[in-house]
């Protein structure tokens, strides 16, 4: 499927995985919505599948599961990517009764830059009014600056490095935009009146 990006510029593929046939419960399915990780830098919707995510296979056949193929940094800048996942999901609302799925029922969630996009989304449907079951934030990348007490205590992480960690932030958004709730969350809080 593709979704009609928010600025004009083209369409947003978005993937989605419905239970097999010979397994899917009668009715309209709860649809979740996931974003995959890469520092909003690299990755892939299709990196986020079935078989490598454990927890998603508990819904692989109650439910339907999108990932969208958001455009990356440095080349598309904040906002580009939380845009083009606003309008994937209102594609998916927009067309649920098509999907199968109920637009009552959505959870989302990501992993490290999904965990942002996903906390972002999260904070837009409450604002926006659209319900939302839950949102799952898997070490979610929130802090724009290495100065808080997990970058302190993790500093010599192998794999995401402060120095690392900064150059994805960079990369994403200006300095000046860590302050804009819909770059970095926290900037935002508190989450009054969102869904767990």
């Amino acid at each position: 499927l593709s979704a009609p990006s928010r600025d004009g510029s083209g369409t947003i593929p978005i993937h989605v995985l419905q239970p097999p046939a010979a397994e899917r419960p009668k009715g309209k399915l709860p649809l979740v919505l996931m974003f995959h990780a890469g520092g909003m830098v690299h990755g892939s919707a299709r990196d986020i599948s079935v078989s490598r995510l454990g927890p998603i296979q508990a819904f692989s056949s109650r439910a339907v599961l999108a990932t969208v193929e958001y455009r990356l940094a440095p080349q598309h800048k904040f906002p580009a990517g939380i845009d083009d996942c606003i309008a994937a999901l209102t594609f998916l609302l927009e067309n649920a009764e098509a999907l199968g799925v109920d637009r009552n029922n959505v959870s989302m969630g990501g992993c490290s830059a999904g965990g942002l996009i996903a906390a972002v989304m999260h904070r837009h449907c409450a604002e926006q009014g659209i319900p939302l079951r839950c949102a799952v934030l898997f070490a979610p990348m929130l802090s724009y600056l290495p100065a808080n007490d997990s970058w302190r205590e993790f500093r010599h992480a192998k794999l995401l490095s402060p120095e690392r960690m900064t150059w994805f932030w960079r990369c994403y958004c200006a300095p000046e935009d860590a302050s804009n709730a819909k770059c970095c969350p926290p900037a935002g809080l508190p989450l009054r009146g969102v869904s767990p």
